[in-house]
């Protein structure tokens, strides 16, 4: 009896510790399902006794299953060593593998996107040193390689902005001193100048290259506020017919080539309106600017209508302006970058490349558009903005 009595405690005794390790081995696989979801890993085995690849949630419980001619398919990059490695699994799994790519979604659950993945694959042996198959983990890394992939663009950007901005102070060293220089030169020289015509001319000069170089500083001051990602736009009530007649008669200085005729397209005798002014003069001077600089025969012809287009699926009436020219034109290639900062046709005519990327700049600021047209070199441009009211 006492023996009997023996055995049935130490039969109880071990159904505890069985219950006990039970417990913990449940604690063990539900910590490790936590730790794997966690870090978006899951655990995989390859059986080439069985022609089986399967995905685990945890250490068991068996997800997704695939034979091994299906294997290759769940991978995007078919020309990778490895995964090309696979049409032969019993030579590929012989060596530990570390696997970078894109899985589709039948194994990563993604609706419709391929994600990336990181695979890691150890060979697993019997004790006679058979190949029974592999084991491993694998871990989703899309947001990590997306998060690459967004840094290799800002570092790209970075770079290109630094050289932008180098480039930015060669060009104003240049453009500052060329019409302070010629105030200076001609100021000096035009108290000894005899004739009255000859100081008209000289006057004439100096007051064309304190234009010049007031320009560049609004472009300089407007890039800067730009460059903290803030474009202010007061829209005040104007007659801007009334407006646009007087901006016209302030640029006919600026057209000199006695050969270039200044031409003004004003349809109406009066238009109030709510727009900001002073940016509209702004973009229409910096229009002009450029068609002076490229056009030596024909004609500038400056003008605006209102006009009504469809945005986001509304009608919207908006103000339309333009400036049309003769001059020199613009190849397609340039016409894809002509709105960029810094970016110029001609790098031997005086410029600092940032005014059209102003215009720009404002025309997205008012949810506008902003555009250019020109058939080619020698054929002229109109270049043209519209922004709703």
């Amino acid at each position: 009896m006492t023996e009997e009595r023996n055995m049935y405690l130490n039969v109880l005794d071990n159904d505890a510790r069985m219950k006990q390790m039970n417990e913990a081995i449940q604690n063990y696989e539900a910590e490790l399902r936590y730790m794997l979801e966690a870090s978006k890993m899951q655990t995989w085995r390859i059986s080439l006794e069985r022609d089986t690849l399967e995905f685990y949630n945890g250490l068991n419980t068996v997800v997704r299953s695939f034979n091994l001619q299906q294997m290759q398919k769940i991978f995007v990059d078919q020309d990778n060593e490895f995964v090309k490695a696979l049409s032969n699994p019993t030579e590929a799994l012989k060596k530990p593998q570390v696997y970078v790519g894109q899985m589709r979604p039948m194994v990563t659950q993604s609706s419709t996107e391929n994600q990336w993945v990181q695979i890691n694959c150890i060979p697993e042996y019997d004790k006679d040193g058979k190949l029974l198959g592999a084991f491993g983990v694998w871990r989703n890394i899309n947001d990590l390689m997306h998060k690459q992939d967004q840094l290799r663009k800002e570092t790209k950007r970075a770079r290109e902005s630094g050289e932008m901005k180098t480039l930015f102070l060669a060009n104003m060293t240049h453009e500052i001193r060329t019409p302070i220089n010629a105030i200076v030169g001609f100021s000096e020289v035009l108290s000894s100048l005899p004739g009255v015509e000859e100081k008209k001319e000289v006057i004439q000069i100096i007051k064309n290259n304190c234009d010049m170089l007031l320009r560049l500083i609004n472009d300089i001051l407007t890039a800067s506020s730009l460059e903290s990602g803030h474009m202010d736009i007061r829209p005040v009530e104007v007659d801007f017919a009334k407006s646009f007649n007087e901006l016209f008669e302030s640029l006919r200085p600026r057209v000199q080539e006695p050969g270039v005729e200044f031409i003004k397209d004003n349809p109406y005798t009066t238009l109030p309106i709510k727009v900001d002014v002073d940016r509209m003069a702004q973009v229409i001077t910096n229009f002009v600017t450029n068609a002076v600089k490229y056009t030596h025969q024909g004609h500038i012809k400056l003008g605006y209508h209102t006009e009504t287009r469809t945005v986001e699926g509304q009608q919207r009436e908006g103000l339309y302006a333009y400036c049309e020219d003769t001059g020199a034109g613009i190849s397609p290639e340039s016409q894809q970058k002509i709105f960029e900062r810094f970016f110029k046709v001609d790098d031997f005519v005086q410029g600092t490349g940032l005014g059209l990327s102003i215009c720009k700049a404002f025309t997205d600021a008012c949810h506008g558009d902003i555009g250019v047209i020109s058939e080619g070199k020698g054929k002229g441009s109109i270049f043209w903005m519209w922004i709703p009211l």
